[in-house]
C-alpha cells in the first residue's frame, strides 16, 4: 500500500460510485492532489485554469454526494482496519466549528461564534466528528461525521428560552441530539466482533444519551458536566446526595502516574492522579421523569472514576475528572484503564487542528454550503491519512517504508540528508517518518519527543514539491 499513488487511494475508494466513471477519475485525480498539497487551496493545488475549473465543476456537480465519499472512507475504516485490531475500538466524539471569517450574508452557512459589540456573529459550518482509535492511539479512520445546522432563533423566540423551556425541549429538537444520532449511525454499521466503547466530554453528559446507550448495549465513557441528583430511591425524594459532592467525598483508593497530551497545542506532560471509584444510580432529570405514554423513566445504573491531581506543574490547569460510564468497574486495574482511555479523547482534538491548520480548510473560496461539505469531507480523509501517518509508524518499530513512501519518495528523502547518496536499503517506516519531520523543521536530537504533526504536515508539503520538481525534470507525468 503506497501513500501518495494511486494505490492506496484505489484500495480506499475502489467501490466509490457517482454513476459516472468520469467524476471517479475526476474525484481520485482530485484527491491525490489534495494529499499532496494538504495545505494548499484549491487554487495552488492545480497548475492550469482549466484543472482548476475542473475542480470547482466538481464540487459544484449535483451528482457528488460528501456522503458516498465518507461511506466508502467508512467501509474501508471498518475493513481494512479495525477488523484487523486486536484491541479494544475507542471511537472519540467531538463538535469543531469550521469558521469563514469576513463572509457576506449566506443562509446556507450558520452562525457559529456570537456577535461581539458592534459585529455580527461569524458563519461558518457546525462539524460533529467520530474518530476511532485503538488503545495505542492510532486513529483508524472516521465512522461518522455530520454537518449540524443551527436553528435562527428571532427575537420573540429568544425571550421564551428560559431554562424551563430549554429543559423541556425534546432532545430530538435540539443541536445536541448530534451526539445520540452519531452513536445511532455508528451502532448501525453491525461491527459485531469488536468491543467499542464510546468517549466524549462534557457537552456529552446527556441522560437521553445514557438512557439510549443503556437501551442498545452500547458502552461509553464520558466526562461529567452537571452535578445532578443521584442514588434517589424515589421518584419525589429529596435528594441525598449529588454526583460531584458525592465522589469528592469518597476517599483516596490508589495513585498513578499517566503520561498524556491534554490538548492540542501543548506537548506531552506526566501527571500523578489520585483515583476513586464507585457505583451509582442516575435518576431522570425532574423535567422528563416519564415518556410520552406515561411510563415511568428507570433510574440507570452507572459506574463513576473521578481522577484528581494535586501537585500540577507549574502554570498547568490541574487534572479533575469525573467520568461516568456505564462498564463496570470493579477494580483498581479497571479504574485505571479507563482514564488511560479518556487521556486519548484529545486524538480528536489533535485530528481537528490539522483539518484546520494542516488542510486549512477555513481559506477555502468555496461559497455554497453543500460544495463545502464535500470539499471538507474529503480533506477529512486527508487530515486522517496525516494523523495516521504521524502515530502508526511512531509506534511500529517494524512497519515498511513501503507503507509510507513510493521508491521514489524514499530515494529522495534519503538522498536530501546524505548529500545525494543512494539508500543503502530500504529505510524503515519511522525512520522515514523523522526524515519527512526534519523536511519540516523537526531537529530530532536523540532526547527529543517523536516528530509533532505540524512538522509532518510541512515535511510532507516539501517532500511532495520535491517529488514533482524532479518529475519535471526527467520528463514523468506528474
Amino acid at each position: 500500500m503506497e501513500a501518495t499513488d494511486l494505490c492506496w487511494i484505489e484500495q480506499e475508494f475502489g467501490d466509490i460510485s457517482f454513476r459516472d466513471m468520469r467524476l471517479v477519475k475526476r474525484f481520485k485525480y482530485i484527491f491525490k492532489k489534495f494529499m499532496q498539497q494538504a495545505q494548499s487551496n484549491i487554487s495552488s493545488c492545480f497548475e492550469s485554469w482549466s484543472s482548476i475549473k475542473a475542480c470547482y465543476r466538481f464540487f459544484s456537480n449535483k451528482k457528488i454526494k460528501a456522503y458516498a465519499i465518507l461511506k466508502n472512507h467508512i467501509i474501508s475504516t471498518v475493513d481494512n482496519r479495525i477488523r484487523n485490531e486486536h484491541e479494544k475500538i475507542l471511537v472519540i466524539h467531538d463538535t469543531t466549528y469550521i469558521e469563514y471569517k469576513n463572509r457576506v450574508k449566506n443562509d446556507s452557512l450558520d452562525r457559529v461564534f456570537r456577535a461581539q459589540k458592534g459585529k455580527d456573529g461569524s458563519l461558518g459550518l457546525i462539524l460533529h466528528n467520530s474518530l476511532a482509535l485503538n488503545e495505542s492511539g492510532v486513529p483508524l479512520g472516521l465512522l461518522n461525521q455530520k454537518f449540524v445546522r443551527r436553528a435562527t432563533i428571532n427575537h420573540f423566540e429568544r425571550g421564551m428560552l428560559t431554562k424551563q423551556y430549554v429543559h423541556t425541549k425534546p432532545i430530538q429538537e435540539k443541536e445536541s441530539y448530534r451526539w445520540i444520532e452519531a452513536i445511532r449511525d455508528i451502532n448501525n454499521l453491525n461491527i459485531v466482533d469488536k468491543e467499542i466503547v464510546h468517549i466524549a466530554d462534557r457537552e456529552a453528559d446527556i441522560y437521553e444519551m445514557y438512557k439510549y446507550c443503556d437501551e442498545k448495549n452500547i458502552k461509553f465513557l464520558i466526562r461529567a458536566k452537571e452535578n445532578r441528583a443521584i442514588n434517589k430511591q424515589k421518584r419525589r425524594e429529596k435528594p441525598k446526595y449529588k454526583l460531584f459532592d458525592y465522589f469528592h467525598s469518597l476517599p483516596e483508593m490508589l495513585k498513578t502516574s499517566i503520561k498524556f497530551q491534554i490538548n492540542k497545542d501543548v506537548k506531552y506532560r506526566e501527571a500523578t492522579l489520585s483515583i476513586s471509584f464507585a457505583e451509582f444510580t442516575l435518576p431522570p432529570p425532574p423535567s422528563r421523569t416519564c415518556n410520552k405514554d406515561g411510563k415511568e423513566l428507570a433510574n440507570l445504573k452507572l459506574w463513576g472514576i473521578i481522577a484528581k491531581e494535586d501537585n500540577p506543574p507549574e502554570g498547568a490547569e490541574a487534572i479533575n475528572w469525573l467520568l461516568i460510564s456505564n462498564i463496570k468497574v470493579n477494580t483498581t486495574d479497571e479504574a485505571i484503564e479507563k482514564v488511560n482511555w479518556y487521556t486519548r479523547r484529545w486524538s480528536i482534538e489533535i485530528f481537528h487542528k490539522i483539518l484546520k491548520s494542516g488542510c486549512s480548510v477555513e481559506a477555502a473560496q468555496l461559497r455554497e454550503r453543500e460544495r463545502l461539505i464535500k470539499y471538507i469531507t474529503m480533506k477529512s480523509i486527508v487530515a486522517w491519512r496525516i494523523f495516521w501517518l504521524s502515530r502508526k509508524f511512531n509506534n511500529d518499530q517494524n512497519a515498511s517504508c513501503s507503507q509510507v513512501l513510493t521508491p521514489l519518495e524514499q530515494k529522495l528523502l534519503f538522498k536530501r540528508f546524505n548529500n545525494g547518496a543512494n539508500p543503502p536499503k530500504e529505510l524503515s517506516a519511522k525512520e522515514a517518518i523523522k526524515l519527512i519531520a526534519k523536511l519540516g523543521g523537526y531537529i530530532g536530537r536523540n532526547r527529543d519527543h517523536p516528530p509533532g504533526i505540524i512538522s509532518l504536515w510541512r515535511g510532507w508539503t516539501r517532500l511532495m514539491n520535491m517529488v514533482s520538481d524532479y518529475k519535471i525534470l526527467v520528463g514523468i507525468e506528474i
